[in-house]
């Protein structure tokens, strides 16, 4: 017996064809999205942080290690290049404060691009100025440069670190949360790597210019991070979601994920509540009402840690040398 089968279509509708109806399959067997909450509920539900979206957590990890790497690396080498450069205690404090007060200014700008441009821009691009600022400090003739040098490294530190913990948030599930704190391990582990490299371009017969090897590292650790994140990285979908980028959201969690992901029709989104829309000048909602002192409290403890680590931290090489005698070596390996 002989069976016709024509497309069925309801008067003042397009038939379904061959084509159509694959793409109706291929819609029922991916995962639809219809919100930023589709998008978090996916990643708590992971059993773990791995594959790619494990690459992409270490690689914001990493960014990490650079700010600490490219912050410490005049520490080792700070008395060397006060004799190198003959710098008075003045520049001695500029120089090693500059760092801290153009990370200040541009921790905001940092967050201002992330919320405009996505985390994934302004990430590589803070692996561009620590590069730049590595370059200006090792190859610097006099006191200016080593200053631009810091400035950059400032700025570097400033837009990575606030964009680095947003990302690593995003990207880790709600019951490994406390992975997050894994940056402190980072930052001393970068400090530490930092003045074992120092004893080794000592034994290297470096002398005085022994600083100058110091940042140049940080700039060749700037630029592997800079290209591994330039390949690898991919856009956080939690952001896309929030910015209404649906689509933009779903081919980042199939990337990431390994998943068919596809947005929800226009009609059946869950809609985007309470989206900042003022742009840069959201800035200064930390400064009113419930955030206000939440901001003085925050401040207030950052201020008064960072006072204690970089009064001792900067100059541990040169409080060792007077604990541990003048041998280079030894004053290096006690911090």
């Amino acid at each position: 017996m002989e069976v016709s089968i024509r497309p069925f279509f309801v008067p003042g509708t397009r038939p379904l064809t061959a084509k159509s109806l694959d793409r109706e399959v291929e819609k029922l067997s991916s995962l639809v999205l219809r919100g930023v909450h589709d998008v978090v509920s996916y990643i708590d539900a992971r059993p773990r942080i791995a594959g790619r979206a494990g690459v992409i957590w270490w690689l914001a990890l990493s960014g990490l290690f650079l700010d600490a790497f490219s912050n410490s690396a005049l520490s080792a080498g700070l008395g060397p290049m006060t004799k190198d450069l003959q710098l008075s205690a003045m520049q001695v404090a500029l120089l090693t404060s500059l760092a801290s007060w153009v990370a200040i200014v541009f921790n905001p700008i940092g967050g201002w691009m992330a919320d405009k441009w996505g985390r994934v821009p302004p990430l590589v691009f803070a692996k561009f100025l620590a590069l730049i600022g590595a370059a200006l400090a090792a190859f610097a003739p006099g006191f200016e440069f080593v200053l631009a040098g810091r400035f950059f490294v400032g700025a570097a530190y400033g837009i990575d670190f606030a964009i680095a913990m947003a990302l690593l948030a995003e990207f880790t599930p709600a019951r490994f949360k406390s992975r997050i704190n894994r940056w402190q391990g980072i930052w001393y582990t970068a400090v530490s790597a930092n003045l074992l490299l120092a004893v080794m371009f000592y034994n290297m017969g470096t002398g005085a210019s022994i600083w100058r090897y110091a940042v140049g590292s940080a700039g060749i650790v700037a630029m592997a991070l800079f290209l591994a994140q330039l390949l690898f990285m991919v856009e956080s979908p939690t952001w896309a979601a929030r910015k209404g980028l649906l689509e933009r959201a779903a081919v980042s969690m199939s990337k990431i994920y390994g998943e068919k992901f596809t947005a929800a029709a226009p009609g059946d989104r869950t809609p985007i509540l309470n989206q900042a829309t003022r742009g840069f000048a959201n800035i200064a909602l930390i400064f009113r009402g419930t955030y206000l002192p939440r901001t003085i409290l925050a401040g207030t403890v950052q201020m008064a840690q960072s006072i204690q680590y970089f009064a001792v931290g900067w100059y541990l090489p040169i409080i060792s040398l007077t604990l541990f005698g003048q041998d280079f070596v030894v004053a290096t390996l006690g911090p």
